[in-house]
């Protein structure tokens, strides 16, 4: 059974800083926000509370997940709080690969994000974190897209997959914890000159529809 471990801080990442030492690259496995060690004794620069006159920090919780056969078990301090049944062939099992692990719904506490078996068009499922329970539940919100999205640095989210010969990519903001689609964008080739590509961009009415806002040629 394969185990990897980060760190889960329970103060929000906006009252959090990171600092950083140079690890061995045989010690880590980097994956897309976050590194997961392969040690079940995590970095001890992997995070720091940051503190204020005002403000305790508990001690952060050590969020684990390892590969159970078909199931993918999430574990806090070492105690399996979710149990998630994967529809993996037995002869190519998951591995960390086809986990993400980050703050997908912006609350400050990390999110997992499981893909379907092959990565087909880049969907899965979302299970963000409840703190009321320290346990993981399905993301109503998330999972409406159903596809793996970036967390942007400016707290938008974006997913990226192929139309045909058309990449497109949706952009989204969190709003009264409801996942809205705000801007859609369709590169695709110039059928007469394949130097060129087009980018037609969509923005979102008030019913949630897109509409053609303006199209790029480069």
């Amino acid at each position: 059974m394969k185990k990897y471990t980060i760190l889960m801080s329970f103060l929000p990442v906006l009252l959090c800083s990171c600092s950083s030492k140079n690890v061995n690259t045989e010690e880590h496995v980097d994956a897309r926000n976050f590194k997961v060690y392969n040690s079940t004794t995590p970095s001890p620069d992997a995070i720091t509370p940051l503190l204020t006159e005002t403000t305790t920090a508990p001690p952060p919780k050590r969020l684990s997940y390892a590969f159970t056969g078909n199931e993918l078990e999430l574990l806090l301090d070492e105690q399996v709080v979710k149990t998630i049944d994967l529809q993996f062939p037995a002869e190519d099992p998951p591995t960390e690969n086809d986990v993400v692990i980050s703050d997908f719904d912006l609350d400050g506490y990390y999110d997992v994000f499981v893909y379907y078996y092959g990565h087909p068009d880049n969907l899965g499922d979302y299970y963000t974190f409840d703190p009321s329970s320290e346990t993981f539940k399905e993301s109503e919100s998330l999972n409406e897209v159903g596809r793996f999205m970036v967390v942007n640095p400016d707290n938008t989210l974006s997913a990226t997959y192929p139309v045909g010969n058309i990449e497109r990519t949706v952009l989204y903001k969190w709003e009264d914890k409801k996942l809205k689609a705000f801007e859609k964008r369709e590169v695709y080739p110039d059928i007469f000159d394949n130097t060129k590509t087009h980018t037609d961009v969509y923005k979102y009415n008030k019913f949630d529809q897109p509409y053609l806002d303006e199209t790029i040629i480069e």
